[in-house]
């Protein structure tokens, strides 16, 4: 098994990212880092927020997230620690502190974890018409350039995922 660890690591960073109907916009964030940005559009955005800023919820809608533990929650500032799992790097914890307007837009910031920078915002902006358009941004820094690649990939493939699985619930 070791021997293809180079191989199955070659393919994941050789591949092209899953389709989406999402049209992700990728640049390098000033400082340094991966910033990726895209809206899409759902049908509930009450939905849409909550299901971001619910601890509970997003175990129960993300597939990668195994646990979140809770270390303040006072409704509009949350000090959480989310546990996600990811092909070929396995359970990651990292802890966020996060701030909430109560209505449509959540914030992030890493405090501790493997990762140098994980920040971003994700913003429920209703539609005159009916239904919302999200609004996602995730910047990532590796704290070793050599890691960049591999989490930029899981970076694409996560924020697909999240997106898929809002699309879904909040249709």
């Amino acid at each position: 098994m070791p021997r293809l660890a180079p191989i199955v690591l070659f393919l994941l960073l050789a591949a092209p990212a899953a389709a989406t109907s999402v049209a992700w916009v990728a640049a390098k964030a000033p400082g340094g880092g991966d910033l990726r940005t895209g809206s899409f559009v759902i049908g509930d955005a009450r939905c849409a927020y909550e299901s971001m800023v619910d601890p509970v919820l997003m175990v129960e809608i993300l597939d990668h997230l195994e646990k979140v533990d809770v270390h303040l929650d006072n409704g509009r500032h949350q000090d959480l620690t989310l546990s996600e799992r990811f092909f070929l790097v396995g359970l990651v914890e990292s802890r966020y502190d996060r701030h909430m307007n109560g209505t449509d837009r959540l914030e992030w910031q890493l405090t501790d974890g493997r990762q140098k920078r994980h920040d971003g915002f994700w913003q429920v902006t209703p539609m005159a018409g009916g239904g919302a358009t999200v609004t996602f941004e995730n910047l990532i820094e590796a704290k070793s350039r050599l890691h960049q690649g591999l989490l930029r990939r899981i970076q694409d493939r996560t924020m697909d995922d999240i997106a898929s699985a809002i699309r879904e619930r909040c249709k």
